[in-house]
């Protein structure tokens, strides 16, 4: 797993949950499967793989972020579904949730790669 990779398309979520609250882009996003921090690259390797890290205090803290981040993607889409695009873009705003989810797992990804590699 290369972790910058999961930064960067970690990264690209706020974009693409911005056109989706926007109604402006292509993406057909589903809140259940947003919301699973298992459905994603980064997610599938934590849950397999990258277990063998389980004893890293650096890797428990990046996929408790990690999950917390899907949750607040989840909750995105699970508004604009229900109709409340301007619940959806609060939640986009600078200070809100996933924006703050979004620095975190950004944060903590950059701490587990520093301490995989020693």
């Amino acid at each position: 797993m290369k972790l910058e990779d999961a930064i960067a398309a970690h990264t690209e979520w706020k974009f693409k949950l911005r056109q989706f609250v926007d109604n402006t882009g292509e993406a057909k996003l589903q809140s259940a499967i947003v919301a699973s921090d298992s459905a994603c690259a980064l997610g599938r390797w934590m849950h397999g793989d990258g277990k063998k890290l389980e004893t890293v205090p650096e890797f428990r803290e990046a996929r408790a972020a990690h999950a917390e981040f899907h949750r607040c993607a989840g909750e995105v889409v699970r508004a604009v579904e229900t109709n409340d695009r301007t619940h959806a873009s609060s939640l986009l705003a600078a200070s809100g949730a996933f924006e703050r989810s979004s620095q975190l797992i950004g944060t903590c990804l950059v701490r587990l790669r520093k301490a995989i590699r020693g």
